[in-house]
Formats: C-alpha cells, structure tokens, sequence
C-alpha cells in the first residue's frame, strides 16, 4: 500500500528489512553455500506483480527448515504488500510472515526444504501516481538460513524495478515541410497495437504505423497510446511551406588584418515566387573585433528598395527593409562595412540572432566566421644605435610578416637621411632621429632612434696567439682642431679572462696629460686633462691586460666602449660614436693522453683479427697507436699514425700475448703515452670434421632412428650438427647446437634426399663445415587401393567374375581377399597379384560376396581397402518341353490352347507363333 509521507520522508528511499531466522533444534554440520538472487522487473503504474525470490539447489542434506530476510527498496515507486507461496518451494511448507510494517519476512517449516528455483513471491504494486520509468533498486539486505548454516551468498543482490513507459521519437525539434512525409516511432515498452492520432487533421494525416504526411501549412501535435493505454506526444511543431525548404541567409567565412576595412556580405538564397518584398535582420558580433561602419545596399538585392533603417548597438546591428517591388534570384541583401580593430586577433563569430521575411517566413541561417589576423609585425636591424656624420648605416627588414616592397623614412632629414628603397642612412649633422619603414599594404614598423655624432671613437680588434701580454688601444679622429683640454672614457672587458695591468700613454694624444684611471669590478674608466689642447693623430691611450689562465682557444673577449667624451658637453663640443673592440684568442696546447678502451687489458681469447679502440680526444688532431710483443716495446710489432679512434689489426699470431698504446697529437705536441694495454690470442678454431655414418650418397634409409656420427675434432668443445633438404640449407630439419659426436633424428619423409653436414665450435668461434654428405629415405607405404568394379552393393554379377581397383601409388602388388562374411573371419578367396584386376571363379548363383584389396612395396603395406559387395545371378532356365498340341498335330481349331512343360529356374516364358 502506498502512504501519505512528509516531503522530506519522500525524498529519501524507504529501506524494508526482510530477516530471516532459523531456528534449529539440533546441532547442524556444516553445509553447502546457498545462493539467492532477485530479477530485473517492469510493471506499468498501478500494477500488481509476484517477483521471484530464487535460490541455487537446497538440498535434503542442508536441513534447511526455517529463514529470515531484509530487503531495501522505494515505495514512492513500488511497495510490497505480501508474499506468495504457490508454485514455490515454500508451497505447503509451514508457516510464513510477512511483516509490512518493518517489510521483513520469515518462514518456520515442518521438516527440512529442498530444491531449486522460485523460493516465494514478493506481491508487489506500483504506485499508481509513479511516472514513466520511475526506477528503484530492490535490494536484499540479508538473508539468513538456520541461523547460519548452510550460508548465503546473494547474486543480483540489487535488481531494478522500473515502471513501464513510452516516448515518440522525434518528440521535438521536429522540421517538416508541406508535402513532405515524416516517420514517428513508439520507443520502449509499448505493446502493439499503437493508435496514432494528430492535432488537426486539416494540417496533416497519419497512418496506423506513424507515417505522418504534412498536406498544409500550420501547427500540428503528434500523439500515440499502445495497447496498455501508455500515451506520449510530441511538442507543437510547424509544417512549413514547401517553398520554404532551400530558403537560406548566410554570412560567408572571411578573413582580415588588423585595422583594414572589409565589406561582409550578407547573403541570401534564391528567393524567386516567395513574393519576399520586406527583411528584417538582427546580426551580432564582437566589437572588441570589428568596428561596424556602415551598412551598404547599393548593388545589392535590396537596392531598389531605398536605404534600410539601421540600428547599430554595442554588439550587433538590427537592419529593417522594405520595397514594393518583390526580390528575385540569389545575391546580396546587403554589406557590412567593418573597420577590423587592432585589439584582438583570433577567430570571431558574424552571426544571425534573427532573420525573417515578410514578417513571417523564416529562413535558415548560415552563420560566418571572422578572422582577425595580426597586422605584420616588421622587423628591422640594427635597434637604437649612434653613427658619425658622414658614416653610412645600413638597416634592413629582418624578420616579421610585412608586404614587401618596403620604404624607409627618416623623421627628421637634417639629421639624417635614408635612401626609401635600400634603407641606407647616413649621418647629416649632430642630432637624434627616428627611422621606420612602411610595407606595401601600409603597415609600419616601431621607431628605431639613431645618435648622429661628431665621429668614431674606437678599440682596435687584435687577433692574439698564446697571448700571455695584451695591449689594446683607444682611438678617434684627429683633435687638433677641435680644442680640446679634457677627455673621459669608460669600457668594460672580461674580467674572467683577463686582468687589467695599467695604461700607456706613450706615442699616444695622451702624453703629457694628467691621467687618472680606475678599474672598478669589469669597467674601466679613465679621465685626462691637458693645459693645453690635446693635438696629434694615432690612438688617444693604449690600455695594458695580462691573460689569465681561464682564457681559451678561440675566445673572442669583447671590450666594450660605452662612452668617449670632451670637455663639458656643449653645441660646439664634438661627440662620438662608440665602437667596441675585440681581442681573438688562438691557444695551441699539446693534447692529453688518450684512454684506452678494446679490448679492456689482460683480454685472453681475442680473435687473430680484432681493432684497438680508445676514446676520442677533443684537442687530438691524430693519435700514434703501437703494438709490441713486448712490453718495453723494443720491437715494435705495430707504429701507425692514424686520425680515427680506432686500428684495425688482422694476421695476428695463435695464442700470443701482444702489449699495445696511443698517444695525442696535434700542433701544439704530444700527448704522454696511455696506460699500456695487453691481450692474448686465442688458441684457434676447429679443424674440419670428418662424417661417418651415414656414409655419403646411401639410398634407402629408414625415416626413423637415423644415427649420425663424425670424428672427433682437435679444440672443439661441442658441435653444430644441420640436416636440411635444400642443398644450400636454406632451410632445416634439425640445426643443433653443443651436442657431442653422434646424434639421432626421427620422423623423417619418405622418399626424400637429405643433405648434412658439421662444424666444430669452441670458445673462438666456429669451425669450418664438414663436406656435405647426402642420403635418400626409403619410399613411403603404398597408398589404399580403392576398389570400383563391380561396384559397392552390385547384383546380377557372373560366377566367373573379374574384380578392379583403381591404380595405387607407390603399389609393387596386392592381395585380393573374397568372402561369404563381411568380417573376413572366413576367407573363400585370397590371391596376391601384381595388376588392378584379378577373375576369380567357382562362385554360387544367387550368393552374396565380400571382396577387398591391400597394397605393398618394399617399404610395407597399406590399410585394406573400403569392403564392397556384390550377389551373382539366378542360373540360367532349363528348355521346357512342349506338351500340347502334338507336333505336326493337323486338323485344329482355331482357337486352341498351347501347353509345356514347367523349364528349371524360369520366372517366365517367351511364346512365338509363326505361320
């Protein structure tokens, strides 16, 4: 039964506890496990059902006399109201309970219970207010057998109940044009037969099987009950006019760099006959992408229906149309003028919120995608540099995504100037000045600033050997012109590599100034003054550096003016452009020692022929490997100059010990030897093997227990034994490895040539292969004669008959045995012939007989063959006397009877009158 419950007792499933107790009057042993399990059910709302409770075999010997379950489930959904015994194995078996209160059930019977199947019935009833497929999970909690014993075991513990319900499919969604034919189905539990009906059948129609056909424009609801009186209907939906069925507005994909302007077309469809004289728009779009500048209708569909109302808002626009003349073709309605932004770049949609002509024609859309690409990044050498006045610096377009041609601009043409084609500037006077350059689509490049100076100030770039002592000098044009009394520079060096020692002044513009200099953590700064004006050409100072230990090969260490300047700075006072230096570092070193490799020292059983390998020195340009018997390498065996990191050696003696060691070499030396490294030879390989048995070329071997045996072979340690039946063995029989001096094959076919051979094989290696010696397999047994005339089961045969079988392979003769007993058990006949056919004689009339063949060769005999049988004729009639009338009997009538004599073993007669 069904309960009023408070929401909150609703909403949570009810648990019911079915326990059963067994109460025993004896002490049981222990029995079998008992497994219990529920079925998946369904049941219509209202229904009342029996839901098994089944259990695995029971057995007399479990006694099984009394139980107690719990169960949970959902009495929103179902409830229990009782249990039923018949038909199950608790059917007249006591007393049972059924407690609806606490839905707990137990059972107490007589005497014990057996078998298997349908324990009881659960009477369950759906709750008449469930809703389709309203599901619960019926679980058993616990079930207990005599307290205990047998066990239990519980599969499907948690079986679905589930109320029965039916859906139409497609029940929304639903597009379907006048004309045009639609097919609804019944889903899930319903029960033939299916009712169909629909809203308004002026609007459509639908068959007893839910083909629907649409025969005008308007709304219209499908609707189905089974045979249940489940029911289902579908949403209201729209049959569409049929000229409705391609009508398409469409905003193409496009695409466009930041800040251009673009025309996006919207389109529409062939609209010819749709009579369509008016449009509404509603299209949205991300502005933070594009910028909407104006609509356009000029050359349009639209065009002579004057010029459209236009709402423009934050994201979108609302576009309004009207004409009294009605569109005709495909084309444009109208173009979207955008300004693409330069905040974004990406993809952004262009799409339709709305559309609809005639106020009530809706077509389908087709929305655009816009991409927003970057505009060109264009990239330029060199960045924000200095140059002299009359210096050229050339700039150039290094990377980006410009349009080329390119041209360069200058902002300032009195400070520099720069050819607009090649990007070639050159200085004008003292000043600073922004380049850029524009691409051919109109997109710039980021200023670059240029210092134009009075001149160069420069360090001179050394190229230096093992330097040890370096001196680098500062230089600028010639100052005696330009009054000068006082300088100040200041460059950074490596302080890793070198270590600053002082200046030096001498045959510089510095000799005689006041110098003060200070060497502060990588930068150098130096300050001079002069009572009179600094005059002269060559360097202004020369600067002394001593190289440190950490300087490398091939270091280019960088001395880096950062500034050079005169006087207190004014419009008359000269500026420069600072330009660094670099000291080129070449160290030739002798190389180190090589570490040897292969083989590791002390190797013993080398090959004769074998390469010394050792690891490959950076700085090494070639390596001098020697070989020596002995140790001190008085004699050397080997002295070989080589740039590999490795040497070959081949023709060494057996069993020799051999000393071995390299060395480095480049320009700046030699390297001190390596560790010296011995190895030792191996005694050798196997001699060839000398086969015994089977001696070359026999013919007719058994395929089975073939023995094989050879010579033993000095410095072997095992062989390697083929048997192949391609004389390149390309393919085996028997590869065996590590067996002794004989060996043995079975199995092998018959009538086949075998070639083998074998090699010795010791720790080196392997030995020579042995002269391949041949032998050939005996032929195989005959196949089974099949015997064919007369056939199985043949009749009316001849007393003197000839038997034949067909030819049999490999068959040297047969023997022919005949009998009167399909079991052969006696033998009438038994013959041994080298043909397919033998005559046989002295056989009964009207006698059944039983013939079959056997083959043989040298090699053996084959199966009998299939046993068939035949039956001779009936002998042949006696010639019957005749009786009546007489010869040469005269004087008849002509109606008269003929009579004879009854002929031995006639079945009939012939009778010929002749006149």
């Amino acid at each position: 039964m069904f309960l009023s419950r408070k929401p909150e007792i609703l909403a949570r499933a009810v648990r019911a506890v079915f326990v059963l107790m067994l109460s025993l009057s004896t002490l049981f042993v222990q029995a079998q496990q008992i497994d219990l399990s529920l079925n998946d059910e369904k049941l219509l709302a209202g229904e009342s059902i029996l839901i098994p409770v089944n259990t695995s075999e029971i057995l007399e010997s479990d006694a099984v006399i009394a139980g107690e379950f719990e169960f949970s489930f959902n009495d929103d959904v179902v409830d229990i109201t009782g249990v039923e015994t018949s038909g199950t194995i608790l059917e007249n078996e006591g007393s049972t309970n059924y407690f609806e209160g606490t839905d707990r059930f137990s059972f107490a019977a007589p005497d014990t219970i057996s078998g298997s199947g349908v324990l009881f019935y659960l009477k369950a009833t759906a709750n008449p207010n469930a809703s389709y497929f309203d599901r619960t999970d019926f679980d058993i909690v616990s079930a207990m057998l005599n307290e205990g014993n047998p066990g239990v075991s519980i599969t499907n513990a948690e079986a679905n109940v589930e109320i029965k319900g039916v859906r139409i499919n497609p029940d929304n969604n639903i597009d379907v044009i006048e004309g045009e034919t639609l097919q609804f189905n019944l889903q899930d539990d319903f029960q033939a037969p299916i009712t169909w009906e629909v809203s308004n059948p002026a609007i459509a129609s639908i068959s007893s099987n839910g083909l629907l056909s649409a025969n005008a424009v308007g709304n219209i609801q499908v609707k189905a009950t089974d045979a249940q009186g489940l029911k289902d209907s579908t949403e209201i939906f729209r049959i569409q006019p049929a000229n409705l069925q391609n009508l398409n507005v469409s905003i193409p994909d496009t695409s466009e760099q930041q800040t251009k302007i673009i025309d996006v077309p919207v389109k529409v469809s062939d609209v010819s006959g749709l009579q369509i004289k008016s449009v509404q728009l509603d299209v949205r779009f991300n502005n933070l992408y594009l910028d909407l500048q104006e609509v356009l209708h000029a050359g349009t569909k639209t065009d002579t229906w004057g010029d459209p109302t236009v709402n423009i808002d934050a994201d979108g626009v609302e576009i309004a149309s009207a004409g009294t003349a009605a569109l005709d073709g495909s084309g444009n309605l109208f173009l979207l003028r955008f300004k693409v932004t330069g905040e974004r770049t990406g993809n952004s949609n262009v799409e339709f919120q709305e559309a609809q002509f005639n106020e009530e024609l809706i077509p389908n859309f087709q929305n655009g995608s816009f991409e927003v690409e970057p505009a060109p990044s264009i990239e330029i050498f060199p960045a924000d540099t200095a140059v002299s006045i009359g210096n050229q610096l050339q700039f150039q377009v290094t990377g980006g995504n410009g349009t080329p041609p390119y041209t360069w601009m200058v902002d300032d043409n009195s400070i520099a100037t720069i050819d607009g084609g090649t990007g070639t500037l050159e200085g004008v006077s003292r000043g600073e000045v922004s380049v850029n350059v524009t691409d051919s689509e109109g997109f710039s490049s980021e200023l670059v600033q240029v210092q134009v100076n009075s001149f160069d100030a420069y360090i001179d770039t050394v190229e230096s050997i093992n330097p040890d002592t370096v001196e680098m000098s500062l230089n600028t044009a010639d100052l005696s012109s330009h009054n000068i009394l006082s300088y100040e520079a200041g460059f950074r060096y490596n302080t890793d590599k070198l270590d600053f020692i002082g200046l030096n002044p001498a045959q510089t513009q510095s000799a005689g100034l006041n110098i003060e200099v200070k060497d502060s953590a990588d930068v150098i700064r130096v300050v001079a003054a002069a009572t009179s004006a600094i005059s002269g050409q060559g360097p202004i100072i020369k600067f002394m550096f001593k190289a440190k230990q950490s300087v490398n090969d091939g270091d280019e260490l960088k001395f880096d003016l950062k500034y050079l300047r005169f006087n207190e700075p004014g419009p008359t006072v000269p500026t420069t452009t600072p330009i660094p230096g670099y000291l080129n570092v070449t160290l030739i070193a002798p190389p180190s020692a090589p570490t040897l490799q292969a083989p590791s020292d002390g190797s013993a059983d080398t090959d004769t022929t074998l390469s010394l390998e050792w690891a490959e020195v950076t700085e090494a340009d070639e390596y001098q490997v020697q070989v020596s018997k002995d140790q001190n390498f008085s004699t050397l065996w080997l002295n070989q100059i080589t740039t590999q990191t490795l040497q070959e050696l081949s023709t060494l003696d057996f069993s020799t010990t051999y000393y071995w060691r390299v060395r480095s070499l480049n320009a700046g030396g030699e390297s001190n030897w390596s560790s010296t490294y011995s190895f030792t030879t191996y005694d050798g390989l196997t001699e060839a093997i000398d086969l015994v048995e089977p001696a070359d070329g026999v013919e007719d071997i058994s395929i089975d227990d073939i023995t094989f045996s050879w010579n033993a072979a000095t410095l072997a340690d095992g062989y390697q034994w083929q048997v192949s039946s391609q004389s390149d063995f390309s393919s085996f029989v028997r590869d065996s490895s590590g067996i002794s001096s004989t060996s043995v094959i079975t199995s092998l076919d018959y009538g086949t040539q075998y070639y083998w051979r074998v090699r010795g094989v010791n720790a080196q290696g392997n030995g020579s292969w042995s002269t391949t010696h041949t032998f050939s397999t005996q032929i195989a047994p005959p196949d089974t004669p099949v015997p064919f005339d007369p056939g199985d089961g043949a009749g009316q045969q001849d007393t003197v008959l000839t038997l034949k079988w067909l030819e049999t392979a490999r068959a040297d003769s047969f023997k022919l045995q005949v009998s009167e007993v399909n079991d052969f058990s006696t033998v009438l006949i038994a013959e041994t012939v080298n043909d397919t056919s033998n005559t046989i004689h002295g056989l009964e009339y009207t006698s059944q007989y039983y013939w079959r063949v056997k083959a043989f060769n040298t090699t053996g005999e084959s199966n009998w063959s299939t046993e068939f049988s035949f039956t001779t004729r009936e002998p042949d009639a006696t010639i019957p006397s005749l009786n009546s009338p007489a010869n040469n009997a005269s004087d008849l009538d002509t109606a008269l009877t003929l009579t004879w004599s009854d002929a031995e073993n006639a079945d009939s007669y012939q009778v010929q009158v002749s006149t």
